[in-house]
């Protein structure tokens, strides 16, 4: 079944990024609740070190999850061990798939999939939260542009 591209936009001079979902929403607390398909396609569009991103999911996590943001630690040491640093062009991917997890695969890096839903729900609360990183990417992925 194919995705539904919800949007596709860039991020100050960083990235490029897509959220799509089984079926279009355009309510984050329903995206979350949903136990479907989601992706959040990221294109970089200049050299991020590894550190940063783990940085800014952790950051997310302590403000859209705050008391879950201890217990996901272990998770984003996972992740640091399995990516590296983006460099311009590269593609990096968070998808979640019931039963499954969540994948965070990074081209010309390595994969980690994190078991459960509730680390999905936590790392697309980053994008779509009431405390993201971006308010007006927020809004952008979630209008469809």
């Amino acid at each position: 079944r194919p995705y539904t591209p919800v949007s596709y936009t860039h991020l100050d001079v960083y990235k490029r990024q897509a959220l799509y979902l089984e079926e279009a929403s355009t309510d984050p607390a329903a995206i979350i609740k949903s136990d479907a398909v989601r992706v959040v396609k990221m294109t970089f569009l200049r050299e991020v070190e590894k550190a940063k991103l783990v940085g800014a999911f952790k950051e997310g996590f302590e403000k859209n999850s705050a008391a879950k943001a201890a217990s996901l630690q272990p998770h984003l040491d996972k992740i640091a061990a399995a990516i590296g640093d983006a460099k311009n062009g590269t593609v990096m991917t968070v998808s979640y798939a019931p039963g499954k997890g969540t994948t965070i695969a990074m081209q010309g890096s390595g994969s980690v999939t994190i078991e459960g839903k509730d680390f999905a729900d936590a790392m697309f609360l980053n994008w779509i939260g009431s405390k993201p990183a971006d308010d007006g990417l927020k809004t952008e992925m979630l209008a469809g542009k």
